[in-house]
């Protein structure tokens, strides 16, 4: 993957962060393009080239940025290391993480692509051992629902209430689904491949959750191609893990998660095909399940 260098961002914070990995035995340390939340830099280290990854508190709350590292920490020690990019060094005290640059070949939406990733979450993730990580409560979805609150009142969704209720009306169904590892964030940009083999990495949201998170993302990245959704759905059949009404729910819970963090995208007309994806998946998901409840 090509390296796209920032020179001009955030000169004084880049200069303290330099000095800070410099101080580490990091040389030659130069910014790189921001992903999500957080500082990324390239480096090199006895002889190796590195991406550093410096977890960062832009929303003021130490809390939150501690247990997003804590958690991409915990899956690098504890997750099959073949699925993984190796790892350098962890350092818990400066919350940062450093790992072996490698060239990433970027994952085509095609067949290939729906099958390598619904066997990822339904055959290999639930082989893996996630007793390190979080699981997923009720408490999870009493936040979601403010989350609907806030899109109702942005204009964004209508009626919040009823989809809240939808989700009451399945509390037992979503709370008694079998937990696995579950990456929260389960899309191409944080799977790719490396000589031919999947990687996954951005561990921050990983929880143990039901199979059908991870699926909702994967449905509304393919929804718009009828053949691919025909495979996924094949796919998705042959699982003991796959619940129609779950799923649905799920796409609901992720369409409505990307949006609350968009908001500010959308109400200034932000018309890209990825949130456009989301906003179509959450009114599909929302009326197919009205429709299904009303039966």
């Amino acid at each position: 993957m090509a390296e796209k260098i920032i020179t001009e961002q955030a000169p004084d914070r880049n200069a303290e962060l330099i000095k800070l990995f410099e101080g580490h035995g990091y040389k030659d340390v130069r910014p790189a393009e921001n992903k999500n939340f957080n500082d990324i830099f390239y480096a090199t280290k006895d002889g190796r080239e590195c991406f550093i990854k410096k977890y960062l508190s832009h929303t003021g709350s130490n809390e939150i940025t501690s247990r997003r590292a804590a958690s991409e920490f915990a899956c690098y020690e504890n997750l099959p290391k073949d699925l993984l990019i190796d790892v350098l060094e962890i350092n818990r005290s400066e919350k940062y993480l450093v790992l072996k640059r490698v060239e990433f070949e970027e994952v085509e939406k095609n067949r290939q692509y729906v099958g390598d990733f619904t066997d990822l979450g339904l055959i290999r993730f639930p082989e893996m051992d996630a007793s390190f990580l979080p699981e997923i409560t009720w408490e999870y979805y009493e936040g979601l629902f403010e989350k609907l609150k806030k899109l109702e009142e942005a204009g964004i969704i209508d009626n919040a209430d009823a989809v809240i209720q939808l989700f009451k009306n399945k509390k037992d169904l979503i709370i008694s689904a079998k937990k696995i590892f579950s990456h929260h964030d389960f899309n191409r940009l944080n799977i790719k491949k490396v000589s031919g083999k999947l990687k996954v990495f951005d561990f921050e949201l990983s929880r143990r959750d039901n199979a059908m998170v991870d699926m909702a993302t994967l449905y509304i990245d393919i929804r718009d191609d009828k053949d691919l959704v025909k495979i996924f759905e094949e796919r998705l059949s042959q699982s003991e893990l796959y619940n129609e009404e779950l799923l649905t729910l799920m796409v609901i819970r992720r369409a409505a998660v990307v949006m609350n963090a968009s908001m500010d995208k959308i109400k200034k007309g932000d018309k890209s095909t990825f949130l456009k994806d989301n906003l179509e998946s959450f009114r599909e998901a929302a009326e197919k399940l009205k429709t299904n409840s009303s039966r």
